[in-house]
């Protein structure tokens, strides 16, 4: 699937690598409820809101963390 058909307009994106506190400080920033997951120039997942709570609730460290942990990727 391409990012595109899910998406209109621009596409707020990170990197798997992204920590689960800047994906939350980005969303938060922007008044988003996910972001795309790219690795490189392939979409690999959407990290959500509800992923950051899943992530929190396991007591997860927030600034280590990466989003490739949390993210859907179905």
């Amino acid at each position: 699937m391409e990012l595109r058909e899910l998406v209109t307009g621009r596409p707020h994106l990170c990197g798997p690598d992204t920590t689960v506190g800047e994906a939350a400080a980005e969303m938060a920033r922007r008044g988003l409820g996910s972001l795309a997951v790219v690795d490189g120039r392939k979409f690999v997942g959407v990290v959500t809101e509800r992923d950051l709570v899943r992530a929190m609730a396991a007591r997860a460290d927030l600034e280590a963390s990466p989003v490739s942990e949390w993210m859907g990727a179905d």
